[in-house]
């Protein structure tokens, strides 16, 4: 099913620059393409049938698609082919457009009617089906201990999930919407929680101090809320803002989870819906960032932070066919799967 990537365009960006998967009404196949993080080339597009949502790398020369009908693929990337496939639930308009893995390496999947499904890789098997909230939208793993969180919409809250049982921890009121969360890879002690207020609102929880209590932070986006990854390195996380009433949105930098110290806003080339850090993609590390253009295509957007994380420097774009879906690493980060719909 591999091929060459001859229909996708690259091209560099010469001047300086400055997670909640969004619904798209189509219905067809998927694609994914496989991006070389060292020279930023796209190696190979695999066709995928189905309309794949999320994507996560399990393991070197792995990685698992989540398709809207519930359907599982195990994809070898170094053949780029399915090795196996199978379902973890019925289908559905909804749902499955959010999947990580635990600190075990078991696979956590948000499926249709608020509930979240987990999946043991290692056999192949369904081992749980819970709800752990009215309406969670994002989830984010712990890399330390054995908790994943989630964002729930129902009741604007920060929730916690204990893996071992799936059993519900604490539970954090916030004022405002959530659109997203994510837990700082580099100890796990602090999250991060974007909103879909105008004001782009961001709370903050620090474990150390708290389980229960969020803390509004003095950073705000300015404009709604798409995503936001933390990077592990110096308290750096980013914040998406697609703009959709905008020809195209912008992504801030922010240094400091309790007192953040943000940049100006770094203007993209249509409305971003995914994140991906990659540390080891350059010395400083490089932030990917997937666009929905006006045209319904997708841009993959390359940052890098020589000058620092709060002047990031958009150094490439990519012109991928499709709607974008998700984006991820792979196990090495030596590459980035992006992955698309007709």
């Amino acid at each position: 099913m591999g091929r060459k990537a001859a229909g996708l365009i690259i091209w560099g960006l010469l001047t300086s620059g400055c997670h909640q998967v969004t619904e798209f009404e189509n219905i067809g196949n998927s694609r994914i393409s496989m991006v070389s993080t060292l020279d930023l080339q796209v190696e190979a597009v695999m066709d995928l049938e189905g309309q794949g949502r999320a994507v996560v790398c399990p393991g070197p020369g792995q990685l698992v698609v989540i398709s809207s009908d519930g359907t599982l693929r195990r994809v070898n990337t170094n053949a780029m082919s399915v090795d196996t496939s199978y379902s973890i639930g019925g289908s559905s308009g909804t749902g499955y457009n959010d999947a990580i893995l635990d600190n075990h390496g078991d696979l956590y999947v948000l499926g249709p009617g608020s509930q979240v499904i987990e999946v043991d890789l290692g056999t192949n098997t369904v081992e749980d089906n819970f709800t752990p909230g009215q309406q969670p939208l994002a989830l984010s793993p712990s890399p330390t201990e054995e908790k994943i969180y989630f964002a729930d919409a129902s009741d604007c809250s920060i929730g916690e999930v204990w893996t071992y049982a799936n059993v519900n921890g604490f539970r954090s009121p916030m004022a405002h919407q959530p659109s997203d969360l994510s837990v700082d890879p580099e100890g796990g002690r602090h999250i991060v929680a974007v909103t879909s207020s105008d004001e782009g609102y961001i709370y903050g929880i620090w474990l150390d101090l708290s389980t229960t209590a969020r803390r509004l932070t003095n950073a705000f986006s300015g404009s709604p809320c798409s995503g936001v990854v933390c990077f592990g390195i110096d308290s750096v996380y980013a914040v998406s803002c697609p703009q959709w009433s905008s020809d195209s949105g912008y992504v801030m930098l922010v240094q400091g989870f309790m007192v953040p110290e943000t940049s100006g806003r770094c203007n993209l080339p249509g409305h971003p819906v995914d994140m991906c850090f990659i540390p080891g993609a350059s010395p400083e590390g490089l932030l990917f960032v997937m666009n929905r253009t006006g045209s319904g295509r997708t841009v993959v957007s390359v940052m890098e932070f020589s000058e620092g994380y709060l002047q990031p420097r958009v150094i490439a774009a990519l012109d991928v066919d499709g709607f974008p879906r998700d984006i991820e690493s792979s196990f090495y980060g030596d590459h980035l799967f992006v992955l698309t719909s007709d």
